[in-house]
């Protein structure tokens, strides 16, 4: 009964602040991506977990202009790309078989690269409340009893801060804790497949396996319901954390290889409002948890980053990690070289990332 509680919680929260679950009949699902065969690279269509689509010879052999440079895909999309590649994936589904074009190749068969590389990356602290009670000496185990910590959670969020001026206004009944969003370098970013490197002399790489946002439209100012409009799709990004001591600061503890991808789901095909993610270590399942936890969702957070700053098209915005990462348990679990990590959101695909020690330069 509590759980159906806390989840009616949760829907009244998201009506309240002007969102809704996205559920629109858009035809197949695909992800924009880049990929590399027999040292070849090209914008690709990942379909069905099993496929690849060279998007430059599809649209050559369907007589359509598209543009295959990622950034140009994501600004475009919404003024009659995305139609486009809606029409090559709808030709090539209808075409999957023994005769099927030359252009598609299977998604084993190729190499994923990170799908790009972003304009700049704002990503979410402590924005589910088991991993900010963990972080505070709360939940230790990605197991967590959500009935028996409902008295917790509400204990939690009875003192709700003041409003950001200009930043963040708060509802009257919005009990949450303000939104926190930093900054990692875009260089930070690698792909599905790249080496998360252990730096030398450090033993402290954690995992966060969170979903982000990728901004589609100039946005400046835009409200919480409207929020979707500037969003261009999803994809998934571990946030590869250094939490060792030394005083290194947000810089070194936030800009370790963070894998990204595997490709750019168009946000038509996902509800961000609940997404189930798994991560794995080495086999060991460390997070299971779903978007609909996050204290603010995509909309919210997109919403904050534009009342700071102007969002441009390829600007990325993660919405933070679950609990059950490696710093909070007893004793704490690291990523060691020889480890194999693993980071699923339903929808979006799948990462794996190699943990190997830090190559000599």
């Amino acid at each position: 009964m509590r759980r159906m509680l806390l989840a009616l919680a949760i829907t009244t929260v998201c009506t309240a602040i002007g969102v809704s679950a996205q559920s629109p009949d858009a035809g197949e699902r695909f992800g924009i991506g880049t990929f590399q065969l027999e040292g070849r690279t090209f914008t690709g269509l990942a379909l069905r977990d099993e496929v690849v689509i060279d998007l430059a010879a599809a649209a050559s052999a369907a007589n359509v202009q598209v543009p295959t440079d990622m950034l140009e895909i994501i600004a475009q999309y919404d003024t009659g790309v995305g139609d486009r590649l809606k029409g090559i994936v709808r030709t090539v589904a209808s075409q999957l078989g023994a005769n099927r074009p030359a252009y598609v190749h299977d998604l084993e068969a190729v190499d994923t690269l990170k799908p790009f590389t972003p304009v700049g990356v704002l990503q979410a602290r402590s924005n589910y409340l088991e991993h900010f009670l963990e972080m505070g000496g709360g939940a230790r185990d990605a197991e967590v009893d959500q009935d028996a910590r409902q008295e917790t959670r509400t204990q939690v969020l009875s003192d709700p801060p003041d409003s950001i001026p200009g930043y963040w206004e708060r509802a009257a009944d919005d009990r949450r804790q303000n939104p926190y969003l930093f900054s990692v370098q875009p260089t930070a970013y690698v792909g599905d497949g790249d080496p998360i490197e252990v730096a030398t002399g450090r033993e402290w790489t954690d995992f966060e396996c969170e979903m982000a946002a990728v901004i589609g439209s100039p946005a400046r100012r835009v409200s919480i319901d409207q929020a979707s409009d500037y969003i261009f799709g999803y994809m998934i990004v571990n946030d590869v954390s250094d939490r060792g001591p030394g005083g290194g600061g947000w810089l070194m503890g936030k800009n370790s290889p963070h894998p990204s991808g595997p490709w750019i789901t168009p946000k038509e095909f996902i509800d961000p409002l609940n997404v189930p993610v798994t991560f794995t270590l080495s086999g060991r399942v460390m997070q299971n948890s779903t978007s609909a936890w996050a204290i603010h969702n995509a909309y919210d957070l997109t919403h904050f980053a534009s009342n700071i700053l102007e969002l441009h098209p390829g600007h990325v915005i993660a919405i933070g990690t679950p609990s059950g990462v490696g710093t909070a348990r007893e004793p704490p679990i690291y990523m060691q070289p020889g480890d194999t990590a693993v980071c699923t959101y339903e929808g979006l695909g799948t990462l794996t990332n190699p943990v190997v020690a830090e190559a000599a330069r």
